[in-house]
């Protein structure tokens, strides 16, 4: 079953805020997810599946919705099929986030989570969850959301930066927070990211663009562990969009390769 953190922390790159210095394309992208690895102890034996991202411009902020649905084998029992479904909302200030995120396992909820959250200038904010119960918690100062998260890497990577370090908030889980550290790679040559694209449909969008190898690792902000609790590696596009997927959950790791960019009309604003 993918790890619902993990796989937030990959659909937000595609989110994008008003004071970017980058314009972000609205587009739906499908990717094949197969397993990369899995540790003996982990019991799975295959995993295979597909993930949907769909990004927007609404005016009043953006929108992503992603399906994210998998097939695992174990070494003793059947095929588990787990449907994630995520669902935001950030507005074009970055100061307001609104998520749902829902976890079906062969087709029964496993779980879910939906709510609220406010923050930003440099200030403590706070969270409402909706689901699965009424409650309030507050966000520490320094805390983003993952769109601004997304803007830091690209600006970062745009200017040269080797890393960037942030705190951020996702709504997934129990409304963890994470120390998120980002290290970029040297910027890919555009020869070599034409040739890696050229047999993707609408790949012609990224063929011109600077691109980055992007990690991210992941740590809850109340651990003191010296390893992320998973990690993301990707190369980045100067658009949003990413190629190369590996999620690494530690026990397991799953790739995730780009097969098709459509794009999606501007929303006019």
């Amino acid at each position: 079953m993918v790890r619902t953190a993990a796989a937030l922390a990959f659909v937000c790159l595609f989110s994008a805020h008003a004071f970017a210095q980058v314009e972000l394309l609205p587009h739906r992208a499908t990717y094949d997810l197969h397993l990369k690895s899995a540790k003996w102890g982990s019991g799975i034996s295959s995993m295979e599946g597909q993930m949907i991202v769909e990004f927007a411009n609404t005016c009043e902020g953006y929108t992503l919705n992603q399906r994210f649905t998998t097939e695992m084998g174990t070494f003793e029992g059947p095929v588990m099929t787990s449907n994630l479904v995520i669902a935001t909302f950030e507005d074009s200030t970055g100061r307001n986030y609104s998520f749902n995120v829902r976890n079906m396992v062969d087709g029964k909820v496993e779980s879910e989570t939906s709510g609220r959250a406010v923050t930003g200038g440099g200030v403590k904010g706070h969270v409402k969850f909706e689901v699965p119960s009424a409650k309030q918690s507050e966000l520490p100062e320094g805390t983003i959301f993952p769109t601004e998260q997304t803007v830091d890497v690209i600006d970062g990577a745009l200017a040269g930066a080797a890393s960037v370090t942030s705190r951020v908030f996702d709504g997934s889980g129990d409304g963890e927070i994470f120390d998120v550290y980002t290290t970029i790679g040297r910027e890919r040559e555009a020869g070599r990211v034409a040739a890696d694209i050229k047999a993707i449909p609408g790949a012609e969008t990224l063929s011109s663009l600077r691109a980055w190898p992007v990690s991210m690792g992941y740590f809850p902000m109340t651990s003191k562990a010296e390893t992320p609790q998973y990690e993301v590696s990707l190369t980045l596009y100067a658009n949003g969009i990413a190629t190369d997927l590996t999620l690494d959950y530690g026990d397991f790791s799953l790739i995730g390769k780009l097969e098709k960019i459509e794009i999606l009309n501007p929303s006019g604003c």
